[in-house]
Protein backbone atom coordinates (compact mmCIF):
# COMPACT_ATOMS: atom_id res chain seq x y z
CA UNK A 1 0.00 0.00 0.00
CA UNK A 2 2.76 2.47 0.87
CA UNK A 3 4.63 1.95 -2.40
CA UNK A 4 1.40 2.45 -4.38
CA UNK A 5 0.67 5.69 -2.53
CA UNK A 6 4.24 6.86 -3.04
CA UNK A 7 4.05 6.18 -6.80
CA UNK A 8 0.73 8.02 -7.05
CA UNK A 9 2.06 11.02 -5.17
CA UNK A 10 5.13 11.03 -7.37
CA UNK A 11 2.96 11.12 -10.51
CA UNK A 12 1.09 14.18 -9.24
CA UNK A 13 4.20 15.84 -7.86
CA UNK A 14 5.94 15.60 -11.23
CA UNK A 15 2.91 16.65 -13.30
CA UNK A 16 3.71 20.00 -14.89
CA UNK A 17 0.39 21.81 -14.95
CA UNK A 18 -0.49 25.05 -16.70
CA UNK A 19 -3.66 26.73 -15.42
CA UNK A 20 -4.98 29.71 -17.37
CA UNK A 21 -8.08 31.78 -16.75
CA UNK A 22 -9.06 34.21 -19.48
CA UNK A 23 -11.84 36.58 -20.42
CA UNK A 24 -12.00 35.87 -24.15
CA UNK A 25 -15.06 37.94 -25.05
CA UNK A 26 -13.21 40.45 -27.19
CA UNK A 27 -11.65 37.67 -29.29
CA UNK A 28 -14.96 36.64 -30.76
CA UNK A 29 -16.19 40.18 -31.35
CA UNK A 30 -13.04 41.05 -33.38
CA UNK A 31 -11.54 37.76 -34.61
CA UNK A 32 -9.71 39.26 -37.61
CA UNK A 33 -7.51 41.38 -35.34
CA UNK A 34 -7.35 39.36 -32.13
CA UNK A 35 -7.41 35.59 -32.86
CA UNK A 36 -3.89 35.33 -34.21
CA UNK A 37 -2.37 37.57 -31.51
CA UNK A 38 -4.11 35.72 -28.68
CA UNK A 39 -3.33 32.27 -30.05
CA UNK A 40 0.33 33.16 -30.65
CA UNK A 41 0.67 34.32 -27.03
CA UNK A 42 -0.99 31.13 -25.81
CA UNK A 43 1.27 28.94 -27.96
CA UNK A 44 4.35 30.83 -26.73
CA UNK A 45 3.43 30.11 -23.11
CA UNK A 46 2.89 26.43 -23.97
CA UNK A 47 6.29 26.27 -25.68
CA UNK A 48 8.02 28.06 -22.79
CA UNK A 49 6.40 26.02 -20.00
CA UNK A 50 6.10 22.65 -21.79
CA UNK A 51 3.32 21.47 -19.44
CA UNK A 52 1.94 17.94 -19.15
CA UNK A 53 -1.59 19.19 -18.50
CA UNK A 54 -3.20 22.44 -19.62
CA UNK A 55 -6.44 23.76 -18.16
CA UNK A 56 -7.74 26.83 -19.98
CA UNK A 57 -10.83 28.29 -18.34
CA UNK A 58 -12.63 30.98 -20.30
CA UNK A 59 -15.43 33.37 -19.64
CA UNK A 60 -17.51 35.23 -22.24
CA UNK A 61 -17.13 32.46 -24.82
CA UNK A 62 -18.81 33.82 -27.92
CA UNK A 63 -18.14 37.44 -27.03
CA UNK A 64 -20.14 40.21 -25.51
CA UNK A 65 -22.42 40.15 -28.57
CA UNK A 66 -22.78 36.38 -28.37
CA UNK A 67 -25.83 36.14 -30.63
CA UNK A 68 -23.70 37.54 -33.48
CA UNK A 69 -20.23 36.29 -32.50
CA UNK A 70 -20.89 32.72 -31.34
CA UNK A 71 -20.11 31.29 -34.82
CA UNK A 72 -16.51 32.56 -34.38
CA UNK A 73 -15.95 30.08 -31.54
CA UNK A 74 -15.85 27.12 -33.96
CA UNK A 75 -12.97 28.70 -35.94
CA UNK A 76 -11.05 29.41 -32.72
CA UNK A 77 -11.40 25.78 -31.61
CA UNK A 78 -10.38 24.52 -35.08
CA UNK A 79 -7.26 26.72 -34.95
CA UNK A 80 -6.36 25.44 -31.48
CA UNK A 81 -6.79 21.79 -32.40
CA UNK A 82 -4.83 22.19 -35.66
CA UNK A 83 -1.88 23.96 -34.06
CA UNK A 84 1.55 22.30 -34.35
CA UNK A 85 2.26 23.67 -30.86
CA UNK A 86 -0.45 21.41 -29.44
CA UNK A 87 0.34 18.35 -31.58
CA UNK A 88 1.83 16.45 -28.61
CA UNK A 89 -1.39 16.93 -26.63
CA UNK A 90 -3.17 13.82 -27.83
CA UNK A 91 -6.06 13.82 -25.35
CA UNK A 92 -8.36 16.82 -25.21
CA UNK A 93 -11.62 17.71 -23.53
CA UNK A 94 -13.40 20.93 -24.47
CA UNK A 95 -16.62 22.10 -22.86
CA UNK A 96 -18.24 25.21 -24.39
CA UNK A 97 -21.52 26.58 -23.06
CA UNK A 98 -22.86 28.19 -26.25
CA UNK A 99 -26.63 27.77 -25.87
CA UNK A 100 -27.43 31.47 -25.42
CA UNK A 101 -31.11 30.91 -26.25
CA UNK A 102 -31.63 29.20 -22.88
CA UNK A 103 -31.26 32.05 -20.38
CA UNK A 104 -31.86 29.77 -17.38
CA UNK A 105 -28.65 27.80 -18.01
CA UNK A 106 -26.40 29.90 -20.31
CA UNK A 107 -23.11 30.93 -18.70
CA UNK A 108 -20.84 31.61 -21.73
CA UNK A 109 -18.15 29.56 -19.97
CA UNK A 110 -15.61 27.37 -21.66
CA UNK A 111 -13.17 24.87 -20.18
CA UNK A 112 -10.46 23.41 -22.39
CA UNK A 113 -8.07 20.67 -21.26
CA UNK A 114 -5.03 19.37 -23.11
CA UNK A 115 -3.09 16.28 -21.97
CA UNK A 116 0.43 15.66 -23.25
CA UNK A 117 1.27 12.24 -24.73
CA UNK A 118 3.91 11.67 -22.03
CA UNK A 119 1.14 11.44 -19.39
CA UNK A 120 0.46 7.72 -19.13
CA UNK A 121 -2.70 7.42 -17.05
CA UNK A 122 -5.32 10.15 -16.94
CA UNK A 123 -9.01 9.94 -16.23
CA UNK A 124 -11.87 12.43 -15.85
CA UNK A 125 -14.71 12.20 -13.38
CA UNK A 126 -18.13 11.57 -14.88
CA UNK A 127 -20.58 13.35 -12.59
CA UNK A 128 -23.50 11.41 -14.10
CA UNK A 129 -22.09 7.94 -13.45
CA UNK A 130 -20.05 8.94 -10.35
CA UNK A 131 -16.90 7.29 -11.66
CA UNK A 132 -13.63 8.17 -13.32
CA UNK A 133 -13.45 7.35 -17.04
CA UNK A 134 -10.33 6.99 -19.18
CA UNK A 135 -9.40 9.88 -21.44
CA UNK A 136 -8.01 8.44 -24.66
CA UNK A 137 -9.10 10.88 -27.36
CA UNK A 138 -10.32 14.36 -28.26
CA UNK A 139 -13.88 15.38 -27.53
CA UNK A 140 -15.43 18.79 -28.07
CA UNK A 141 -18.74 19.42 -26.33
CA UNK A 142 -20.42 22.59 -27.52
CA UNK A 143 -23.85 24.15 -27.89
CA UNK A 144 -26.06 22.85 -25.12
CA UNK A 145 -23.82 20.89 -22.77
CA UNK A 146 -26.30 20.36 -19.95
CA UNK A 147 -26.37 16.58 -20.39
CA UNK A 148 -22.58 16.11 -20.61
CA UNK A 149 -21.55 14.10 -17.55
CA UNK A 150 -17.80 14.93 -17.55
CA UNK A 151 -18.39 18.43 -16.23
CA UNK A 152 -20.49 20.10 -13.56
CA UNK A 153 -21.88 23.45 -14.71
CA UNK A 154 -24.26 25.61 -12.76
CA UNK A 155 -25.65 29.07 -13.34
CA UNK A 156 -26.15 31.12 -10.22
CA UNK A 157 -29.87 31.43 -9.41
CA UNK A 158 -31.83 34.58 -10.16
CA UNK A 159 -32.44 35.14 -6.41
CA UNK A 160 -28.77 36.05 -5.99
CA UNK A 161 -29.07 39.13 -8.20
CA UNK A 162 -30.47 42.29 -6.60
CA UNK A 163 -32.16 43.60 -9.77
CA UNK A 164 -33.66 40.18 -10.54
CA UNK A 165 -32.21 40.20 -14.05
CA UNK A 166 -30.42 37.19 -15.51
CA UNK A 167 -26.69 37.27 -15.52
CA UNK A 168 -24.40 34.73 -17.17
CA UNK A 169 -22.58 34.22 -13.87
CA UNK A 170 -21.99 30.66 -12.82
CA UNK A 171 -19.28 28.02 -12.71
CA UNK A 172 -18.04 24.96 -14.53
CA UNK A 173 -15.78 22.37 -12.97
CA UNK A 174 -14.16 19.08 -13.77
CA UNK A 175 -12.24 16.55 -11.74
CA UNK A 176 -9.23 14.64 -13.03
CA UNK A 177 -7.19 11.68 -11.86
CA UNK A 178 -3.54 11.21 -12.81
CA UNK A 179 -1.75 8.04 -11.76
CA UNK A 180 -4.42 7.40 -9.15
CA UNK A 181 -4.29 10.87 -7.55
CA UNK A 182 -7.12 13.38 -7.94
CA UNK A 183 -6.70 16.83 -9.44
CA UNK A 184 -9.77 19.02 -8.91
Amino acid sequence: MYSSYKAQSLAMKNLKTLLISANVGSLFDDPENLFKKWLNQFYQVVRDKDPDFIALHCQEVGGKNFAQSMPNVKKWIQDLLASPDLKSYDRVRIFLDEDFKTAETFTALGSLYFVHSRVADIRIWDFASSDFVNVKDTKVYDGSIESVGEKDKQKFPLELFPNRTWSRKGYMRTRWQVGGSALT
